[in-house]
């Protein structure tokens, strides 16, 4: 699982850890559990505005519903990710950072779905089109089947001919909220220290 990293420097963190290191985690725990949410939400919308060639990543909403937000380590170590759960997981990164043009082209399967949504009416239309045809080359179904592949190949090799951009959802959602994320933490330190002074 590939994700991006974000290093926070809290003001004077060391300090407040070692004079109250239970407020500081149950401030730092708070503070991640809010963040991670934060830049969950952007991902989501980054995803959403892609535009195409992104279609395909964005149109079977496979990628959208594979992305989570979750706090992992112990009390003393804790920390948020954001990241994508399968089976999107295996065409994230090709998403997030783009594919050079004269690289490998996808899988052609991996398109299906997305064709089915975009062109599935216009599949079918043709497929009963041909109805004369069925007798040679097998039933409907055979033939909207034979219609996808074809099309998901055509598209496939001319992906990896000409490459796309990436839409960079992770990248951005984090460069956008990187300062964010620290005043989001410092606040839920601060008022843990606060609370428990009082």
């Amino acid at each position: 699982m590939a994700y991006l990293k974000i290093d926070i420097n809290v003001t004077g963190l060391k300090a407040l850890a070692a004079k109250y290191p239970a407020a500081v985690r149950t401030g730092a725990a708070s503070g991640i559990e809010e963040s991670i949410l934060l830049l969950e939400n952007q991902v989501l919308t980054n995803i959403q505005a892609g535009r195409p060639p992104h279609g395909a990543a964005v149109s079977t909403s496979t990628l959208i519903h594979s992305v989570f937000a979750e706090i992992r380590g112990e009390a003393a170590n804790l920390h948020g990710i954001v990241a994508v759960n399968p089976p999107a997981d295996t065409y994230a990164l090709v998403v997030e950072e783009g594919r050079r043009p004269g690289a490998k082209m996808p899988p052609p399967d991996a398109l299906i779905l997305w064709i089915r949504k975009k062109w599935g009416q216009s599949i079918g239309v043709t497929a009963t089109a041909i109805g004369k045809e069925w007798k040679h080359r097998g039933t409907r179904r055979q033939a909207v089947q034979s219609a996808e592949r074809s099309l998901a190949w055509i598209l496939a090799r001319s992906i990896g001919h000409k490459g796309f951009p990436g839409v960079h959802m992770f990248r951005k959602a984090f460069e956008m909220h990187r300062q964010n994320v620290a005043a989001i933490l410092n606040l839920h330190i601060s008022e843990a220290v606060r609370t428990l002074n009082r």
